[in-house]
């Protein structure tokens, strides 16, 4: 099955109202999820990475609090972010791209989708799961563990 193209749909009628956003061509989308398939992941055919990463992560659950303010305190509001959504369906995946806060807004007018963000330079990833937690790895991990508590 493939991801919802309703969910699509809206998402480009709102991204197109938000200046510095962009959906990537599907060559520059496969481009990404290779990388950080590449950089983070063992079993590339699981439709949950987060289940499959071949690196240390740490999990941040959110349960019932608001996971999108949790991500601010993990991903400085101006980053430049790569937001990958799966929606628990496998890929081709869709990927768009541009500053976390104008992220951050979208996310709060849509249902939970699951997704996945990455760091522009694909060296850190953090996928917010249907368990209603943060899985985050990579160069982000030092932080994720100050936000957790783990040493």
């Amino acid at each position: 099955m493939a991801v919802d193209e309703e969910l699509f749909d809206e998402f480009r009628v709102l991204l197109s109202n938000m200046d510095a956003l962009r959906e990537l061509s599907d060559m520059e989308a496969l481009a990404v999820v290779d990388e950080i398939a590449r950089r983070f992941v063992d079993k590339k055919e699981c439709v949950w990475w987060w289940q499959s990463l071949k690196c240390d992560s740490v999990i941040l659950p959110y349960g019932e609090a608001d996971g999108v303010a949790l991500l601010g305190e993990l991903v400085p509001a101006e980053s430049k972010i790569r937001l990958v959504i799966t929606d628990d369906e496998p890929r081709p995946w869709r990927v768009f791209e541009g500053e976390a806060r104008k992220f951050w807004v979208l996310f709060r007018k849509f249902r939970f989708f699951e997704y996945f963000i990455a760091s522009e330079d694909c060296r850190s990833v953090i996928f917010d799961t249907h368990h209603n937690a943060l899985v985050a790895a990579g160069s982000i991990l030092e932080k994720a563990r100050c936000l957790a508590g783990v040493p």
